[in-house]
């Protein structure tokens, strides 16, 4: 016995209403438009989700970004007046001075749109034992301050953003920082730093004070480091050295000026 089914559809436009009958194959047609138009809204409210969430996730990094800067100016302001109160040089205010110094140096190295990671490498460079400028040397020659920086290697393997994290590298770095093991981690500015930075202090815990061996290891290897300093590493030492070199001459034309204005009694 076959059995006949109809569909009422009742549709109101311009005042009117009216009524369709669907039977046989247009019923089973609607239906398959009906739930094509489902999927499709399905679809794009996923997609839609998904982009949300990506965009809150950016927000939420700005923010922390725009709070740690607020707090490393304050804390500028901060040791500034310190500074001021103190009537005679002492080993606190000579701290206060070359700590000032320094992040002024740093902030007119680096490009204006990165100036934002300053306090990121001064307390990466502290909590691993680096030197900020030996960092900052490393940035220079690995990407050129180039945080979207993606290159390919002979061997299939890639480098990415500010310290060109490798990618057999990045696995384990990752881990140890609890980060994703991923591309859009490696490329994130922030997380390049922490990463790189807990690396050169990996290294520099097997080869010392060498800064010519850390670099080799950094760019080629552990195990090219053993042989001794290729170009790259003699190159990122010096540029490391330079930058010390400008630090320590500021320091003493700072000495200098302040010397000659407490003899005037200024």
């Amino acid at each position: 016995m076959r059995n006949n089914y109809s569909l009422l559809l009742i549709t109101h436009s311009g005042g009117k209403t009216r009524q369709i009958f669907l039977t046989g194959r247009k019923i089973k047609l609607f239906i398959l438009i009906a739930v094509f138009l489902s999927n499709s809204f399905v679809f794009f409210g996923i997609a839609y989700y998904k982009q949300q969430s990506e965009l809150r996730e950016i927000e939420n990094q700005c923010r922390l970004i725009n709070h740690e800067y607020t707090n490393l100016l304050s804390e500028l302001n901060y040791l500034r007046n310190k500074i001021e109160s103190l009537e005679k040089p002492t080993e606190e205010k000579t701290k206060a001075n070359h700590q000032i110094s320094k992040v002024e140096q740093i902030q007119a190295i680096i490009p204006n749109d990165l100036s934002y990671l300053v306090p990121i490498i001064l307390e990466e460079a502290e909590k691993n034992k680096i030197d900020p400028f030996f960092i900052i040397a490393v940035i220079k020659h690995e990407s050129n301050f180039d945080s979207t920086a993606i290159s390919s290697n002979t061997n299939g393997s890639k480098d990415y953003g500010l310290m060109q994290i490798n990618s057999n590298t990045l696995p384990y770095l990752a881990n140890k920082m609890g980060f994703s093991p991923d591309e859009k981690t490696a490329l994130d500015p922030i997380r390049n730093i922490k990463m790189g930075t807990f690396y050169l202090g990996e290294l520099s815990s097997k080869f010392g004070k060498n800064m010519e061996l850390i670099a080799t290891a950094y760019n080629s290897g552990p195990t090219r480091a053993k042989s001794g300093a290729n170009n790259y590493g003699k190159v990122v030492a010096e540029h490391y050295r330079m930058l010390q070199r400008d630090y320590c001459r500021e320091q003493l034309v700072a000495q200098d000026f302040v010397g000659q204005n407490h003899k005037k009694g200024l």
